[in-house]
């Protein structure tokens, strides 16, 4: 299964390298958004550390110590020093101003801060400002020591440089004196924004309020929020898309793998087998043939890499896990074994009789138990060509399902020859599936990943054949269908009818005695069809049971017994026909067939469906004036619900021809666009007034 999965990874490269590419671009849309994000962040956070307080009092009213802040006298520092916890308070100064920048004003953050001690950020090069006309700036300004640099209406003199300060989305930090912030800032009243506290101070004095560090982070990015929110959440969102294009990889190709393993077990490949083909293919298929190579090398000396390569697996690989060997190369330098009679089929193998006693496969739809098979009894004997006639939906695929161990039914025998096939175990139906049955689905239920030559092979390794005799086998049998020049086409290079000859291949692989086709003419031009014909009226006659699902009557003529699932009823046109019922006496019953469609004339008739966990549900009771069990008639189709007279009643049956007679052109025309809105297709549909068939009783 492995060998599938890798190549189907190679098969479907495109996908993956679009869903690759597309989650790259995804991640790296995220991580630009996230950076952004962060990035503000990061910004506001180096700002407030450079300072090196522990908290901030601000007014009671104020967002901040910065951008939110509300001006406070200056001898509201001595009031923060005597805090209990504080070791140390200073004034501090916050505002926005701008600086010249080729012709256009650029904004920038002003911070007024002590001379030294808390407060002062730490320099990389220069000395803190001691008088108003002196500034110390980021290095991100580009401005050198000694230079004048005008900030706002004041020109002043940079004497310090701070390593890499911006806020507010990359705004260049300059650091003033207090007292040369109060005049750029508040027209040099005493007035300062916050008050920085070193330690940890207990409750605020009344009016104020104490701010943390991680509350001054998030007011120096205050502005930013909308934008940061936005591009958080889009960022969550795109990790959300790249989540579902990964999401939506994986869960493909476990769909695809587990579609692989249903088939690998409808063809009778051991469960061992295909998991510990997952577990070891990935070794063997890639490193086994390098590392025999150089292993042979060495014991033997410099040979060519293509006789080293050309070496088989082991054999205890190829007996322990066939599905590995299965699509092994035929590595060239090796002799192919002619083709010899398999082990598991002797010369003149013992046919057997196909036996179906009162079969019944019961499931539940909406609540209701549905029967498509109830009561089925079949007798195939060797040798016969068995056609399931009938519609879409009677049962057919229901009863290859049964005939070839995938379905257990709910009661009855299926016996082949001297095996009961109802009481086989997991293991033993393993075996009965690959041993004694070859099955054409009617979906092809081909491996996408593996070759037409692949699809062949797997029941024969399976099975135990060498891989040369299997691949023999496999060519042969395509040979005999037609596709000679298909062997190493997947199935997604073939077209619909050459799909259905690679699944009929697969399916005679094993000279299995009994086979089971369901729509084996689908998908196939009048010239496939004949070739289809005449390979299944082959296999037919040598002692094997060939049973055929189809409703394509061109088949017919080959069959040496036909079962119609849905039997034609087949009926004369003939007058109304009343009948008197008893109260619990029941007209029909559910799945029986019926030609007569009933008005009630007199009385009360329940419509009940079974339910699936027993019993029944009364789903309309029907009086005077209404009719009901048209859709059986109509179309063929078994009753779906079982008719009972609730009271002692008289109805009128009559037949398809005649009801459509009595209800006019036009009232059989709209006759199913009437249908109940409960259940559209129900053949316990009703319908209340039908005057003319009053007039005519």
């Amino acid at each position: 299964m492995l060998i599938a999965a890798l190549r189907d990874l190679q098969w479907r490269r495109r996908r993956f390298m679009i869903a690759a590419v597309g989650t790259a671009l995804v991640f790296a849309m995220t991580l630009v958004l996230t950076g952004l994000a962060n990035g503000f962040r990061v910004e506001a956070e180096r700002s407030v550390d450079a300072l090196h307080l522990d908290a901030f009092m601000i007014k009671e009213g104020a967002a901040g110590p910065f951008l939110g802040s509300a001006p406070l006298p200056l001898t509201d520092v001595q009031r923060a020093a005597r805090l209990p916890g504080v070791t140390a308070a200073v004034p501090l100064v916050y505002g926005s101003s701008t600086i010249p920048n080729n012709g256009t004003p650029r904004n920038v953050n002003v911070f007024g801060v002590p001379e030294q001690g808390p407060g002062t950020p730490t320099l990389k090069e220069g000395r803190a400002p001691h008088t108003p006309g002196e500034v110390a700036v980021s290095t991100t300004m580009g401005q050198p020591i000694g230079a004048d640099v005008a900030i706002g209406a004041s020109l002043l003199r940079v004497v310090g440089l701070v390593d890499d300060l911006t806020a507010l989305a990359a705004q260049d930090n300059v650091y003033l004196t207090v007292p040369g912030a109060q005049q750029l800032l508040f027209s040099g009243q005493k007035l300062i924004s916050s008050v920085g506290i070193v330690g940890a101070p207990g409750a605020a004095p009344p009016e104020f309020r104490i701010v943390d560090r991680a509350g001054a982070i998030d007011d120096m990015v205050r502005p930013l929020r909308g934008a940061n929110q936005a591009m958080s959440l889009m960022a969550g969102l795109l990790w959300a898309v790249a989540a579902l294009i990964v999401g939506s990889v994986i869960y493909l190709s476990a769909l695809e793998r587990t579609r692989d393993f249903a088939v690998f077990k409808a063809v009778g490949v051991a469960t061992r087998s295909i998991m510990g083909g997952l577990a070891m293919q990935a070794v063997t298929s890639r490193c086994w043939p390098p590392c025999w190579a150089r292993a042979c090398r060495w014991c033997w000396g410099r040979r060519s890499r293509c006789a080293a390569t050309s070496l088989p697996p082991p054999s205890w690989l190829s007996r322990s896990l066939p599905s590995v060997s299965a699509c092994w190369p035929a590595w060239p330098g090796c002799a192919a074994p002619s083709p010899s009679t398999p082990p598991w089929r002797s010369e003149d193998p013992d046919m057997a009789d196909l036996l179906v006693k009162d079969l019944v496969v019961e499931y539940s739809s909406g609540g209701y138990a549905v029967r498509p098979i109830d009561g089925l009894d079949l007798d195939v004997p060797a040798g016969s060509l068995a056609i399931l006639l009938g519609p879409s939906g009677c049962g057919k695929t229901t009863l290859l399902s049964c005939l070839g161990g995938i379905l257990k039914p709910t009661a009855g025998r299926i016996e082949f020859g001297d095996i009961d096939v109802t009481t086989l175990n997991k293991k033993a139906l393993s075996d009965y599936r690959r041993d004694t049955v070859g099955i054409v689905f009617q979906a092809f239920n081909l491996v996408p990943s593996l070759t037409a030559l692949e699809n062949v092979m797997v029941p024969l390794r399976a099975a135990g054949m060498s891989r040369y005799g299997a691949r023999e086998r496999a060519m042969e049998l395509l040979t005999r269908v037609g596709l000679k020049d298909r062997l190493h086409h997947r199935p997604g290079n073939l077209s619909g009818g050459q799909q259905q000859r690679v699944a009929v291949a697969r399916a005679i692989a094993l000279d299995p005695p009994l086979i089971l086709a369901d729509e084996p003419t689908a998908h196939l031009d009048f010239i496939q069809v004949e070739e289809v014909l005449r390979l299944i009226r082959e296999l037919a006659s040598d002692e094997r049971v060939v049973v055929v699902a189809t409703h394509d009557t061109r088949i017919l003529p080959l069959a040496d017994k036909v079962v119609e699932l849905v039997p034609h009823v087949a009926v004369e046109h003939e007058g109304p026909e009343t009948i008197t019922v008893d109260a619990g006496e029941v007209l029909f019953s559910q799945g029986e067939m019926g030609d007569l469609i009933y008005i009630v004339t007199a009385g009360e008739i329940e419509l009940a469906r079974e339910l699936s966990s027993g019993g029944e549900e009364v789903i309309k009771v029907v009086g005077p004036g209404d009719y009901f069990g048209e859709m059986g008639p109509l179309f063929s189709l078994p009753r779906s619900a079982t008719a009972r007279a609730k009271t002692d009643a008289r109805i009128v049956g009559y037949t398809v021809q005649a009801f459509r007679e009595l209800l006019g052109p036009t009232g059989a025309k709209n006759l199913i666009g009437r249908s109940e809105p409960e259940d559209p297709t129900s053949d316990s549909g009703f319908r209340q007034g039908v005057p003319s068939a009053r007039s005519k009783e």
